[in-house]
Order: C-alpha cells, then structure tokens, then sequence
C-alpha cells in the first residue's frame, strides 16, 4: 500500500503529536518561573561600567605621565586595543560555546580585573613599560570581549515586550560619563 499522504495544509508545520504522559512515580517538573538572570547581567554591566568606565577614561592621562609615552603613543596603544577587544570578542564566543555564556563573561571579567591589579603592582614594583602595557592591552581585551555576550543573555531570556526597558537601561549605561 502506498505511504499516506499529508494534508498540503500541514506539510512543513510544526504539528505534533502530543508528549506521552510520565511514566508512573515520576513527577514532572513544574513550570519555571522568569529567569533572574537578566537582571544579574544587567546590573554586573552597570556596576562594571562605573568602575571600569573611570579607569578607561584616566588610562590615558596614566599612559603620558606615568609611563612617559608620547601622544602619538598613547593614541596607537588605544588603537592597538580596539584591534585586541575584537580579537578577544571572537575568542569569547568561541568560550562561550563551550563553557556557557555566563561562565565565559564571569572568567573573562575577573581575568581583566587581575590583569588591572597586576599592571597596579607591576608599575609599583617599576617593572618594564613593555609589561605594563601588555597587562593594560590584556585587561582592556578581557574587558571588552564580553559586552556581546551579555546582550545575548538579555535578550534570549526577556521577552520581546520587555527588550526596550533592558535597553533604556543600557544606553543609560553608555551614556553615562564613566559607562
């Protein structure tokens, strides 16, 4: 006998079958409730951006009288970077594959703050500008990398009626003066 053919209606729908009911003395999980996580996300971003945002607006000034680099020096290390904060994006997500979302954020964030307190001892500790420079360009990466992880995590856990105060928040957040 021929196979039976589908309805043309339901050709490519998602029509299925209702799930089979639990096998007897397993309970099903109730339905969860809203995720925090949007939340947790959101504020890290805030809390992050007010205190690395005042680091990254001094970083400059630190870079000409401390180090005694030249203008044009401090210019081409911003610009350097830039390049190293996309780099290390691609590398994020690549992480991020892996390990989770979250988990990469966390270790990237907490790997460019230790590179921030080791460039604070290095400097103390009068150790080459190349070492400093190199603990800035990788705690401006690790920094950095993560910002599309973080929206990603926002908008795949809120509902698209709620995206815009997520969003509010966030331009706030660039638009402040340490964001």
């Amino acid at each position: 006998a021929p196979p039976a053919r589908r309805s043309p209606r339901l050709a490519g729908s998602a029509a299925r079958e209702p799930s089979p009911p639990a096998p007897a003395g397993v309970m099903l999980p109730a339905a969860r409730p809203a995720s925090r996580a949007p939340l947790f996300v959101l504020a890290f971003d805030v809390v992050s951006a007010l205190a690395s945002g005042l680091s990254t607006r001094f970083m400059p000034i630190f870079l000409l009288e401390n180090l005694d680099l030249s203008p044009v020096a401090v210019n081409a290390i911003g610009a350097t970077s830039l390049v190293a904060i996309a780099a290390a994006g691609g590398a994020a997500q690549m992480l991020a594959r892996r390990c989770g979302r979250i988990e990469s954020t966390c270790a990237a964030n907490f790997l460019g703050t230790a590179a921030l307190a080791a460039m604070c001892v290095a400097h103390q500790a009068r150790a080459p500008r190349s070492v400093v420079l190199a603990l800035y360009l990788l705690r401006a990466a690790l920094t950095g990398s993560t910002g599309g992880l973080t929206k990603s995590v926002i908008h795949d856990s809120v509902p698209a009626s709620q995206r815009a105060r997520y969003a509010a928040v966030d331009s706030v957040n660039q638009a402040t003066f340490s964001g």
